[in-house]
């Protein structure tokens, strides 16, 4: 079990039968290969297999995307304000620095890779 994982939360949902946002999960990306891309060096498949399955499966008006282990930036700041201006568009922006450090947790646990995944856009419900 990594607790930085929401693939590894969802089955213990599962059997806890406690409720969820459901999630539809896209292919791994290999962490060196996130660290390899923002150097600027060699090819990146399985990124470029991430990108593609997002550009099938995530739709801005009725699903969010996020990885595995957090969410970007920009979804955090569209989900931040009451009546969003803009979707988040299909970017990769994987420069953030919690993103880099979450990698780095996840290698250092012995994680090599990350999956994409998509999510319904839902309403918050305050009880």
């Amino acid at each position: 079990m990594n607790p930085i994982l929401l693939s590894h939360w969802l089955p213990i949902c599962d059997q806890a039968r406690i409720a969820y946002i459901p999630a539809t999960f896209g292919p791994e990306v290999r962490i060196d290969e996130i660290f390899r891309f923002l150097e600027g060096l060699g090819d990146t498949p399985t990124l470029d297999r991430a990108y593609a399955w997002l550009r099938q499966y995530y739709q801005p008006r009725s699903t969010m995307w996020r990885w595995d282990c957090c969410s970007t930036e920009i979804l955090k700041a569209t989900m931040a304000e009451s009546y969003p201006t803009a979707l988040p568009l299909l970017e990769f922006d994987l420069d953030e620095p919690r993103f880099m450090s979450v990698l780095e947790e996840l290698e250092r646990s012995q994680q090599r890779t990350v999956s994409v995944l998509v999510r319904p856009w839902v309403n918050a419900e305050w009880h």
